[in-house]
């Protein structure tokens, strides 16, 4: 079923003087997930939606019940593993919470001492135990090179030049996990997609962005290195995050905007001090589509209504859209939405 999307509000702005509003209103229930699941889509993103929602919003025992429905499908999803952990200390159950890290940490998730989520069982003899094994196993992980993950699309031809996205996996995540948001997408719409792993190695699987110029590096360095491998079209690359990710990619596509068509973020946040490369996005023609959870912190819809000023100021086009029931994940149809997202950047 394509396209079933809770409460989406969605204003454009045509970079020129007025401001078209749309609001589409879709109604949400559980019978959506039903229906969703029915249409084959992926069974265990469902289940980290839900979870992901609940944990924010301080419903522990829902989030875990949730994650361990999505571990059924991702037995060995090592971040879904990591926040039922989270949870359970939250709970103050220090039993489950040190099993369910000491899961994690067998997955490949290494960097956690600096999570509040885990103070309630951080003073155990049994923690330190944890800690140290994962520290040990993440200094063997000094100076691997984790080669970005590239999807070709179906019948792909090396004469032939593609459009291209680049897709930001959030904090702690990685490009293994983030990529199969694109498997359909790339052959229904024709695109290479490039998924990079972060700079900064928290574990075997888990990665973050670091410092801007650290993301930055990063990020030029995964186009050369697309381009070196498969012809591309360079007047269609669309850089694409989420989280963390979602937030780097205001960032990079901002000041580099001459390199991108345009840019989705999900779940990102905005800084004011980007708007020094206002002027520079507006030359360029950049095109911004923001994605975000009605259920998200105070702070973080802030920022972005702020961004959604900044850039209709800055007389950019731009599109946000805010799905009802969803917190802090990639919300709705993802498959499908990042799917509109990408036309919508497409259209001239």
């Amino acid at each position: 079923m394509n396209g079933v999307t809770p409460l989406v509000v969605s204003i454009l702005s045509s970079g020129g003087d007025m401001l078209h509003k749309t609001i589409k209103i879709f109604l949400f229930s559980l019978c959506v997930l039903v229906l969703l699941k029915a249409q084959g889509v992926d069974s265990a993103r469902i289940y980290i939606q839900i979870a992901n929602t609940a944990l924010f919003k301080g419903e522990y025992q829902t989030a875990i019940d949730n994650y361990k429905s999505a571990l059924r499908f991702r037995p060995e999803h090592a971040g879904v593993t990591y926040n039922i952990a989270c949870a359970y200390s939250l709970l103050d159950n220090k039993t489950e919470g040190l099993k369910w890290l000491g899961n994690a940490i067998d997955l490949g998730y290494y960097t956690f001492d600096d999570d509040e989520d885990l103070s309630n069982i951080k003073g155990t003899k049994q923690y330190k135990k944890l800690l140290a094994k994962a520290n040990k196993l993440l200094a063997q992980l000094k100076g691997k090179v984790f080669e970005p993950i590239v999807l070709l699309p179906a019948n792909y031809d090396s004469s032939v030049s593609y459009p291209l996205i680049i897709g930001l996996h959030g904090y702690g995540s990685n490009p293994v996990d983030f990529s199969r948001l694109f498997e359909k997408i790339k052959d229904k719409l024709g695109y290479i997609v490039c998924c990079p792993y972060a700079p900064i190695v928290m574990g075997k699987i888990s990665f973050n962005w670091g410092e801007l110029d650290q993301a930055e590096n990063r990020i030029l360095g995964t186009i050369d290195f697309v381009q070196n491998r498969h012809k591309i079209d360079n007047e269609k690359v669309i850089l694409l995050g989420f989280s963390q990710g979602g937030s780097i990619v205001y960032y990079i596509g901002l000041k580099d905007a001459g390199l991108f068509k345009g840019v989705v973020s999900i779940a990102g946040n905005y800084d004011t001090t980007w708007n020094q490369y206002l002027s520079t996005a507006k030359e360029e023609s950049l095109k911004f589509f923001v994605m975000l959870g009605e259920e998200e912190s105070e702070n973080r819809i802030n920022a972005n209504i702020e961004a959604l000023k900044q850039l209709i100021k800055a007389r950019i086009t731009v599109s946000i859209n805010m799905y009802a029931g969803y917190g802090h994940t990639v919300p709705g149809d993802a498959e499908f939405e990042i799917e509109q997202a990408i036309r919508w950047l497409e259209k001239e």
